[in-house]
């Protein structure tokens, strides 16, 4: 998957930092890491490849979940793989961090955090 570093500017970056370092402490130790922090990057076509390589890991031997630091990737994750017969969250659970309006318009409905 891609591991870019992340745009060092924003809230983007701010939230990535967060979230990064909220995940190394909780998995401190564990040698069996549960939780995975991927940047997908800012271009369309750089988050495009992150959803096609995704594709090919379903289904997954275990439940897995997406959590984006924005709904709008959220949303468009949805609408993508729903495109390509994914069923969320059957198949793959998402859910984003904003609670923008639009989230509760997705079908499904997007798990968001306000």
């Amino acid at each position: 998957m891609n591991n870019q570093k992340p745009v060092c500017y924003g809230v983007d970056y701010s939230r990535w930092t967060g979230a990064r370092e909220m995940f190394e402490e909780l998995t401190a130790g564990n040698k069996e890491k549960k939780i995975r922090l991927i940047n997908i990057g800012e271009p369309q076509i750089t988050r495009e490849s992150f959803y096609q390589q995704l594709l090919h890991q379903i289904p997954f031997p275990t439940k897995t979940a997406a959590f984006f630091l924005s709904d709008y990737f959220a949303i468009e994750a949805i609408s993508y793989l729903g495109s390509k017969g994914i069923r969320v969250p059957a198949d793959l659970g998402i859910a984003g961090f904003d609670d923008i309006n639009y989230a509760h318009l997705t079908v499904p409905k997007l798990a968001t955090i306000h």
